[in-house]
């Protein structure tokens, strides 16, 4: 789905100066299939977060990988939707609703790194500090352009990007 979505939103890019009316529909579908891959993965989440808490329940070793896959789609997808919403900004007069999208799909790839953060398999692996990271820089770069912020949270932002370049750094020098 998540790939699917980035093709429409391709195709709305390429039908933008020819048919805005069929460009906004393509961004549309887009979007409810970044909204059905973000319930999915999210879904996977939570039921992998319940049976890690379950001791009783042996988790296999497929389950233990579909963790950081279904972290990686979900950040991805909030990552691709906060994308959707800054396109539909930069093509449409209702700025304000955009813009508080776009921000509100971004915060979410912090909300959800935090909240599944505390299960090991899934902060740990690089894939999704990448991910992460990538959301963050969204996020940073349409707040300083688009937006009056506050220079505190910008900078607790940037802070929070420096954290992790420095994380996503040490593991990869110690899998050299």
């Amino acid at each position: 789905m998540l790939h699917i979505a980035r093709v429409k939103m391709l195709n709305s890019s390429q039908l933008r100066k020819m048919n805005s009316s069929q460009a906004m529909d393509e961004l549309d579908m887009a979007k409810d299939l970044l909204g059905n891959s973000i319930r999915i993965s999210r879904k996977v989440l939570i039921r992998l977060v319940k049976q890690k808490e379950n001791e009783h329940t042996l988790v296999s070793r497929k389950t233990g990988k579909d963790g950081p896959v279904a972290m990686i789609i979900l950040l991805q997808s909030l990552n691709a939707l906060g994308l959707l919403e800054i396109t539909k900004l930069e093509t449409q007069e209702s700025r304000e609703e955009h813009q508080v999208e776009a921000v509100a799909a971004l915060r979410q790839c912090i909300s959800v790194f935090k909240e599944f953060g505390s299960v090991k398999s899934l902060s740990d692996s690089s894939e999704v500090k990448d991910e992460y990271l990538s959301c963050l820089r969204r996020l940073s770069n349409f707040m300083s352009s688009h937006m009056k912020t506050n220079q505190r949270s910008l900078e607790e932002l940037n802070d929070e990007i420096q954290h992790v370049e420095v994380e996503i750094s040490a593991s990869r020098r110690r899998e050299i």
